[in-house]
C-alpha cells in the first residue's frame, strides 16, 4: 500500500536485470574475451565480496538505506559501462574494474534491499515482505534477466550491445533511486 515500498519493488525487480547478467553470463564473456583464468578472475569479485561485506554496515550508517541503494545501482552501472567499453575497446582492464565492484552491489543491493525490508515492514508482516523480496531478486528478477539478456544479445552474442542495453537500465535504475530518495519518508527508510 505504500507507495514508496512499491517504486522500491519495481527498482529491485528492475536492477535484478543486469545484475543477474553478471552471474548467469559473466565467464562466457569473459572465456569469448580471451580471459584463461576464468575461475582466478572471477574470484577477484568474491575477494571484493567479502572486503565490501565489511562496509556494509558503515555504508548504511553514513548513506542510510536509500543512500546505500544509489551507490549499489551506481556501481552496477560502473559494471555495466565498464564491460560494454572493454566489449568495444578490448581493454581488459575495464573487465578487472567490472569485476573487482561486484562485492560493493551484492552487499549493498542484494543484503541492503532485505535490511531496508526489515527495517520498513510492519512486525506482521515483516516474513511476507522478505520472501516477497526473495521472489523478486531469486525468482522474477532471474527470471526477467534471462529473457530480455538472450533477446538483447542475440545469436550472434553481440557482447557491447548486450552491455550498452545493461548500462541504460541500470542508469534508468539509479534514475529512479534518485527519485525516490527525494521523496520525504520515515526516519527508518532513509
Amino acid at each position: 500500500r505504500r507507495r514508496e515500498f512499491a517504486v522500491f519493488t519495481v527498482l529491485i525487480l528492475l536492477a535484478m536485470v543486469p545484475f543477474q547478467w553478471y552471474n548467469v553470463y559473466c565467464s562466457q564473456y569473459l572465456n569469448e574475451s580471451g580471459f584463461e583464468y576464468l575461475t582466478l578472475t572471477l574470484n577477484l569479485g568474491q575477494v571484493g565480496e567479502i572486503f565490501f561485506m565489511f562496509l556494509v554496515a558503515a555504508i548504511i550508517r553514513k548513506f542510510a538505506y536509500k543512500g546505500a541503494l544509489i551507490v549499489a545501482l551506481c556501481a552496477l552501472l560502473f559494471r555495466n559501462l565498464s564491460f560494454a567499453a572493454s566489449s568495444y575497446f578490448s581493454l581488459p582492464f575495464f573487465d578487472i574494474g567490472a569485476i573487482l565492484v561486484h562485492g560493493l552491489i551484492f552487499g549493498l543491493f542484494i543484503v541492503g534491499s532485505q535490511m531496508f525490508v526489515a527495517a520498513n515492514a510492519p512486525a506482521g508482516l515483516r516474513n511476507q515482505a522478505q520472501g516477497l523480496m526473495n521472489l523478486i531478486t531469486a525468482g522474477l528478477g532471474v527470471f526477467a534477466s534471462n529473457v530480455v539478456f538472450d533477446f538483447v544479445l542475440g545469436p550472434e552474442y553481440n557482447w557491447t550491445r548486450a552491455y550498452v542495453v545493461a548500462s541504460v537500465i541500470s542508469l534508468s535504475a539509479v534514475a529512479g533511486a534518485c527519485i525516490l530518495m527525494r521523496k520525504p519518508s520515515s526516519p527508518e527508510s532513509r
